[in-house]
Order: structure tokens, then C-alpha cells, then sequence
């Protein structure tokens, strides 16, 4: 274990630079290693257990000299969410380089927890739309309320997750319910459902909107707004994101 070394916090959006304050009197390194696996990429014969395969993976590396220090989660690398088809894990690793910078020992590993950042716009309305919302960006437990024109006899209607990947020219995604409600009077109400992750959780366990770009793939989440009846479907995209985290200073006693 290092000692004398801090660091700001271990949750942080996308996008974020992350303090470290280095007091141990030597000069450190620091590693930063993010890894995603999925499933989508994998042809599906016939039922059994999902097969994972690396999509993306990166490591940035940083000398920590006496002080503080920032190390930057770039904005285009996924959030650290584990949904249905990703799961993406990122780790902090300090320590004293030896070999040349190859093995740092001693070492301290932290898991940090990534946000996501949807930057993708999305409208709220257009005058051609059949879905009328009074905003796009929703938080877990919030309610979506959304006017519907058209024909809506014997129509389903509900909040569509579409988990996607692009490799070249392919893509390949799937579509899965997350909730769904009922059409009164023309409207759509749709209470989105509780966030169960934990703080204590490396990962998030909802499908937060996002996505990413990488030198090989691009993937992520999208969110709709669903409206389906016999002969017709209508959506709109809306983006989930994570409530903003509250900090608060640890002081210890003397």
C-alpha cells in the first residue's frame, strides 16, 4: 500500500478531471485502466449463457510528483455501467515504478465510479411529432408526461432501451422494455423506475444513456418513448441520466 497519497474523490462524470495530491515525498505513477466487455458482437446460437468479448480497453499513465496532480476520464470512454449487454470497469492503480515504469510496488487500487455525460442533443418537440414532452432529460424516479395524437385504440405505450454497437458498417443493438403504462385522455404518464445502485457499487446497475467512441467500435445506450398499436410505432428519444452525486467532507477526530 502507498501512503501519504489522496485523492479527491472516487466518483466523477465523464469528461472530469480527478485530483491527486502526492505527500509521500517521491516521485509516483499512476495508472488508469478502463476495460469494457459485451456480448453483442458475439452471434447467438440457439440458448445459453451470453458470450463476453473485449470491445474497448485503454490505460493512462501519469508521474505524480510532489503536490497535486489531475488525471483527466476522457469524455468519449463509457461510464462504468453494467446493463444487460455492457459492463465497463475502471481502476486507479498508484504506485512506485520500478523496471522502467512497468510494475509499480507498492501499490494502491482504487475503483472508481464513472457517470455518464449525454451530450447527444435531443429536440423536444416537432410539430410532426405524435409524442409531445415537456423535456428530454429524465432522472430515475422521475415521472415522464407526454401528450398523444393520432390513433391510440388497443396501443402499448412505455420507456424502449436500445443497447447498441457499430463495428465498421455493421450494427447490431437490442431493444428491451424498462417500463411501461397506459394511454388516458391522450396522455402518457410513466413514473421511471428506482436507481438501486449503491454508493458503496463500482458499477451502475440502470441503462444510463450514452455514448462512446473508440478507435474501433462506437456504443451505447439510447432511450425512447414508445407508442405502438396494431399497425403503427411511433417514438421519441430521450436521454437518462444519473442524479448528481452529493460529497461531503470527512473530517477526523484528533
Amino acid at each position: 500500500m502507498v501512503k501519504n497519497v489522496f485523492i479527491e474523490k472516487s466518483t466523477l462524470f465523464a469528461g472530469e478531471s480527478l485530483k491527486i495530491k502526492n505527500y509521500s515525498g517521491v516521485i509516483l505513477k499512476t495508472k488508469l485502466y478502463v476495460i469494457t466487455i459485451s456480448d453483442l458482437l458475439k452471434k447467438k446460437e440457439g440458448k445459453g449463457f451470453p458470450e463476453y468479448e473485449v470491445i474497448f480497453s485503454s490505460i493512462i499513465e501519469k508521474e505524480l510528483y510532489d503536490g497535486e496532480t489531475e488525471i483527466k476520464y476522457p469524455e468519449t470512454f463509457p461510464p462504468t455501467v453494467s446493463t444487460k449487454h455492457f459492463k465497463t470497469r475502471c481502476s486507479l492503480v498508484i504506485g512506485r515504478p520500478r523496471f522502467g515504469g512497468k510494475i509499480l510496488y507498492p501499490r494502491t487500487e482504487i475503483r472508481l465510479k464513472i457517470l455518464p455525460v449525454y451530450n447527444i442533443e435531443v429536440e423536444v418537440n416537432k410539430d410532426e411529432d405524435k409524442l409531445l414532452l415537456r423535456k428530454t432529460y429524465y432522472e430515475p424516479d422521475e415521472e415522464i408526461f407526454c401528450k398523444v395524437s393520432g390513433e391510440i385504440k388497443n396501443a402499448t405505450a412505455g420507456v424502449l432501451i436500445r443497447e447498441w454497437i457499430v463495428e465498421g458498417n455493421e450494427e447490431r443493438f437490442d431493444e428491451y422494455v424498462l417500463e411501461e403504462s397506459r394511454i388516458e385522455n391522450n396522455e402518457l404518464t410513466i413514473r421511471l423506475p428506482h436507481d438501486f445502485t449503491k454508493i458503496e457499487d463500482p458499477f451502475l446497475f440502470y441503462p444510463y444513456s450514452f455514448c462512446s467512441i473508440t478507435p474501433k467500435v462506437k456504443f451505447g445506450i439510447k432511450t425512447y418513448i414508445f407508442v405502438q398499436n396494431e399497425s403503427t410505432l411511433s417514438k421519441k428519444e430521450i436521454a437518462l441520466v444519473p442524479k448528481k452525486p452529493h460529497f461531503r467532507k470527512i473530517v477526523s477526530e484528533k
